[in-house]
């Protein structure tokens, strides 16, 4: 099959031209996509001065919002490194357990086509499997637990911590886009529950007793509580069987691993959500075999402080060794960094409590999504028992009569809707490092692709606010994320024009820089114009 039709028009049209008078490529083999949308495909490399005879795995991302990032995202992941890594210390976990991109990300429609270094062993004897090809049980829970070792003791030797985050605001960052009252999950749920879903409590279908309800965000017992602390750092986020490769070649090593699809690294991710996540991708693998008293005991294994002993339940075997596995390898990481379990607990329910809405909407059957909701409202309940209450805010001393009072907020200054307060602070970082880029003239020959990542994000903010809010478009409180994108485009059609003058440009280029600092709300330094770098 020729390179260039295997992708689609666009991207025939594109690797055409990127062939000619360069490397060319030849069609080895199509691999499967993992269900995200994005294609992938081995070919043969020819090589050129920089790079020798090689395999590429050549990836058309899928085009949404967080896989048409995933050039970028990946070189942040890259260049992510704790501070003593320019002292005596060292850091080789990009070395070590990511891929490269071996050429320069190129452009197709509204996506990218990405050139990615095959995944060998350390060696570089053998190509790595994924983990999703292992058939054994006792395999995928050893390379699991190796696994979430590796993501928090070798990726965050240096994590952070937020210790004044509420449960409300750790949901929110867990789940993102899908803690919206209009999401998929929301409406999944309100099938499921029907009038319970509006409800602090629930009873599900075949309980007597209630439970707290996970989806509550607002007015929620939760709005009061708080994990001792949170830890953040270098996160995956979408850590699941096919997206870790192992060796396997000529016997698993299961430390010997490398991640792919790096599309929702976070820098300051939530810790416990990747161990949770993986979990929980390899606890369905047994769900359809598990009976009604074994899904309960399920629960209580991924619930329960102490896990109950293993003769006294009617999970499989290897089910049960699995969680114990991936429950207890946090405790290496753990105890180097004098992490109390009493801290790390409270963190982990809440992210499994969010991990298992994420698989209410993606399970098929009715009976494995009221599995999973049931499992959230258990590690809701549990993080009830553990929580801290959420410290009253001071209150302002009087206001004498001879002092103005604080001025109260301005009637049209609305609140941001959660979901986009929420994909906002996700996309903080991302657009803060578009926006340095911008601003310096280094980086005018990728003004375009920096340009181009702007606009992606605020018309994925303007997605999620036009659902939810209730103000018309003409109204003068503009979001602050429209101005924005008004004058990314407005720019975008002066560079494309090829008869602007100059100083248009540069007039377009200093309002653009100055709507995207205001939406950053970062200070003065964050945009400087263009022509005080000069």
């Amino acid at each position: 099959m020729s390179a260039c039709t295997y992708f689609g028009d666009d991207a025939a049209a594109a690797l055409e031209q990127w062939q000619r008078g360069g490397p060319t490529l030849d069609f080895v083999e199509a691999l499967p996509d993992g269900g995200s949308g994005a294609r992938l495909a081995v070919f043969h490399h020819d090589g050129d001065a920089d790079h020798p005879e090689h395999k590429l795995l050549i990836k058309l991302c899928a085009p949404d919002e967080g896989a048409v990032t995933e050039p970028y995202d990946l070189d942040i992941a890259w260049r992510s490194g704790p501070s003593f890594d320019k002292g005596a210390r060292t850091f080789d976990f990009p070395e070590r357990r990511l891929v490269r991109q071996v050429y320069p990300p190129l452009a197709v429609a509204d996506t990218w086509l990405m050139f990615l270094g095959i995944a060998l062993d350390d060696r570089g004897d053998h190509e790595l499997t994924p983990l999703s090809r292992l058939t054994s049980s006792t395999e995928r829970a050893g390379v699991a637990a190796a696994v979430i070792r590796s993501v928090l003791s070798e990726w965050n030797p240096d994590p952070g911590a937020d210790h004044s985050m509420t449960a409300l605001e750790f949901l929110r960052r867990a789940l993102g886009h899908r803690a919206a009252p209009d999401s998929a999950l929301a409406r999944t749920a309100t099938g499921l529950l029907g009038a319970d879903a509006q409800r602090p409590r629930i009873t599900l279908p075949g309980r007597s007793a209630s439970l707290p309800n996970p989806l509550c965000f607002e007015g929620s017992a939760l709005a009061g509580l708080k994990p001792p602390t949170v830890a953040l750092g270098r996160a995956h986020y979408d850590l699941h069987p096919g997206n870790i490769m192992v060796e396997t070649i000529p016997a698993l090593v299961p430390d010997a691993h490398r991640f792919v699809d790096l599309s929702r690294f976070q820098q300051q991710g939530l810790l416990a959500r990747d161990p949770a996540h993986l979990t929980l991708c390899l606890v369905c693998d047994y769900l359809p075999e598990l009976g009604d008293r074994a899904l309960d005991d399920l629960v209580e294994l991924l619930v329960a402080d102490a896990p109950p002993d293993p003769n006294e339940d009617l999970l499989p075997a290897g089910l049960h060794t699995m969680v114990r596995q991936t429950r207890s390898a946090p405790d290496e990481w753990r105890h180097r960094r004098r992490y109390s379990l009493t801290d790390w607990r409270p963190q982990y329910l809440l992210a499994l409590q969010a991990c298992a809405l994420m698989f209410v909407t993606r399970r098929t059957t009715e009976r494995e999504r009221r599995w999973f909701l049931e499992l959230a409202a258990h590690a809701c309940a549990a993080f009830e028992g553990v929580a801290k209450p959420v410290p009253s805010a001071p209150q302002p001393p009087p206001v004498s009569p001879t002092e103005d009072a604080t001025p109260s907020r301005p009637a049209t200054e609305t609140p941001r809707p959660t979901a986009v307060r929420t994909e906002l602070e996700r996309l903080r970082p991302q657009l803060a490092h578009a926006l340095g880029r911008l601003s310096d003239l280094r980086f005018d020959r990728v003004l375009d692709e920096n340009l181009r990542t702007v606009i992606h994000r605020c018309e994925r903010l303007e997605r999620l606010a036009a659902p939810s809010s209730a103000a018309s478009a003409d109204e003068a409180d503009d979001p602050p994320w429209r101005p924005v994108l008004s004058t990314a485009r407005a720019l975008r059609e002066l560079r494309n024009g090829g008869d602007a003058r100059q100083d248009d440009v540069e007039r377009a280029r200093e309002q653009f820089l100055v709507a995207l600092s205001a939406l950053l709300d970062d200070g003065p330094n964050i945009g400087t114009p263009r022509s005080s770098l000069r």
